[in-house]
């Protein structure tokens, strides 16, 4: 691409609208751009101007100015108009499908805004004005789209894209300038073949960011239980096309290829790279801005084929996808889950009970005519199904179906004891240290509850623990206590770092024990979750904990439907059904949207 320092005359090159006495000289540059059957008639162009003259800008060179002798003789700029000529323009019209018949009359509403012509002066051509112009163009649409939104239904509807068509010697240009090769085009014009591009503009979705409460109990008040999770969508990959070099190169190839397969293949193999570490930061850096104990990021898949999805092979942008056809599939998406610290997790279940409130609400849902999500995490695939929306609209009451997980007993050995002393130190720091000692440890309510959390004459300090263990890939320690035992730890100031000092589990701490009364208005089992090592203290309500919770108390219960109680400060309730055949386990819970709005965070 020529710089300005390559092309001095660039930097007298300002950029604005066309105006009604600038078509002849377009139409002149048209007329010399294309071949008869394809280039835009004079009226054509008109028309464009008159109905939309927001998308027809051009490039105005300025006439260099005076020599210094003149301009001391008064002669030069002083009271002087600028004068120049364009060299150059984009014109546009605004579209509700990009077809051979849409793009015949402009919609002032159209999602989608289809260039037409992309004209160089041809003294000027191969000197950076294309690349400059398109750049400025982009830029423009951008601000305008912006303002748009902002101004609600009175400035009228955003746009979703802009696309166009080109010939093939052309895509390695459009694409270093940001486009994506999408397809042969169905529309003909003129004799040779046209493929279409695309690019979308981020303030349609790629910054899009919700606030919801997830796993709420149905009988609280709005905003006081549940787990809050941000819910970040973008239109693709997060950074694709932030290699930008790299990109260039591949696309310097593009016009030797022979086929549409080997064009698109160079584009799609450039979305397919690994997220680059910039994104990864950006993703953590919101994370932390939103400060939730979860953030998702989700975006949509395209072209992919579900049984061809290895698990153990997923990388971070869903590699192990195979290409199927060139059609989005709407109701598939990509996952990613960075907690308030900036830590990325593999799995989080109320952040996509969230995720999946957002997509299945009642816009979302009834554009793609869908009530099921699928999304792609790193190491699992989990569906979400819409069961009831509650009214009003932000609540709705969702199922997801989620991995089953098995919890191991630790073996005498293996890590019990380590785990009974980081327990006891956790909750009740120094009278830990008097264990079996000290006969009367200070009475302080603290010291009372130890007393009775571990029985003196126990020599293993096992009264209220009735099972020690870890989750499958011991990704969680998981500790039963009795219903006592765990009444007597509320209310307790936690010393969360000790919770650390164990290297035998890789995510969080699950206290759990069942309900010794139940019926069909109270829980079958409560919890708490403790997750330090991932920047959690603890945890409002743990979705996926319930992989684990819910087989572990249906189990011991003799049940197949189970529902647990969270008790947090917040507390949440999560219902599980559990489909031992497929290891899947159901968990259903309640969301509801608390606050929506524009990421203005960028890369």
């Amino acid at each position: 691409m020529n710089s300005q320092e390559d092309c001095p005359f660039l930097s007298r090159v300002i950029f604005r609208s066309v105006q009604p006495t600038d078509i002849p000289r377009c139409y002149s540059i048209e007329s010399a751009s294309y071949p008869p059957d394809e280039a835009a008639s004079k009226s054509n162009l008109q028309y464009r101007q008159h109905h939309a003259a927001s998308y027809f800008r051009c490039a105005f060179l300025i006439d260099e100015p005076p020599p210094p002798e003149e301009a001391e003789e008064g002669r030069g700029m002083k009271g002087m108009s600028v004068t120049g000529c364009i060299i150059g323009y984009i014109c546009s019209t605004r579209c509700q499908e990009f077809t051979e018949k849409s793009m015949k009359e402009h919609d002032p509403n159209g999602k989608y805004l289809a260039i037409h012509s992309v004209a160089v002066h041809e003294k000027y051509r191969k000197r950076g004005v294309g690349s400059a112009m398109l750049k400025d163009y982009w830029e423009a649409m951008e601000r305008l789209n912006t303002g748009i939104l902002q101004g609600g239904k009175k400035k009228g509807a955003t746009m979703e894209k802009i696309v166009l068509m080109a010939k093939k010697q052309m895509l390695a240009f459009y694409v270093r300038n940001g486009f994506s090769v999408t397809r042969l085009s169905d529309i003909v014009h003129g004799q040779d073949e046209w493929f279409e591009l695309e690019r979308k503009f981020s303030i349609q979705t790629g910054r899009k960011c919700y606030l919801v409460d997830a796993f709420v109990d149905p009988g609280a008040k709005e905003g006081r239980s549940g787990n809050p999770a941000g819910v970040i969508l973008l239109d693709g990959p997060p950074g694709l096309g932030v290699n930008d070099d790299e990109k260039k190169q591949k696309m310097r190839f593009a016009a030797s290829c022979e086929s549409l397969d080997e064009i698109i293949k160079i584009d799609e193999d450039d979305k397919q790279d690994t997220i680059p570490a910039q994104c990864q930061e950006w993703m953590s850096a919101v994370a932390k801005e939103l400060n939730q104990s979860e953030t998702a990021f989700v975006w949509p898949i395209e072209n992919v084929t579900v049984q061809n999805f290895e698990l153990q092979h997923v990388t971070s942008t869903m590699t192990a996808m195979q290409p199927v056809s060139s059609s989005p599939c709407p109701s598939t998406y990509a996952i990613r889950y960075y907690t308030r610290t900036g830590f990325e997790v593999d799995l989080c279940g109320h952040a996509t009970l969230a995720s999946a409130s957002v997509l299945l609400d009642s816009n979302l849902g009834k554009q793609h005519r869908t009530n099921s999500i699928t999304f792609y995490a790193k190491r699992d695939v989990l569906c979400a199904k819409l069961k009831v929306c509650c009214p009003p609209d932000t609540r709705s009451r969702i199922a997801m179906d989620f991995p089953w997980k098995n919890v191991s007993p630790l073996e005498s050995g293996s890590g019990r004891d380590v785990v009974l002393d980081m327990i006891s130190r956790a909750f009740f720091g120094a009278h830990a240290a008097a264990a079996n000692s000290v006969v009367n440890p200070v009475d302080t309510s603290v010291g009372a509850k130890f007393r009775q959390f571990f029985n003196p004459k126990d020599p293993d300090l096992f009264h209220h623990i009735t099972l020690i263990g870890t989750t499958d890939g011991k990704e969680d320690l998981f500790v039963e206590l009795t219903e006592e035992g765990f009444d007597l730890l509320r209310g307790i100031d936690v010393d969360h770092s000790a919770l650390c000092s164990w290297s035998g589990y890789s995510r969080g701490v699950i206290i759990c024990c069942p309900c010794e009364t139940t019926s069909s208005d109270t829980p079958d089992f409560r919890s708490r979750f403790f997750g330090p090592k991932v920047g959690i203290n603890e945890d409002a309500v743990t979705g996926s904990a319930h992989c684990s919770l819910g087989p572990y108390f249906g189990n011991k219960l003799n049940k197949t439907v189970v529902v647990g109680q969270q008790e947090s400060q917040r507390g949440g309730l999560v219902e599980c059904t559990l489909k031992a055949e497929e290891r899947r386990v159901e968990i259903v819970g309640t969301a509801v949207k608390t606050m929506s709005g524009i990421m203005a965070i960028d890369l």
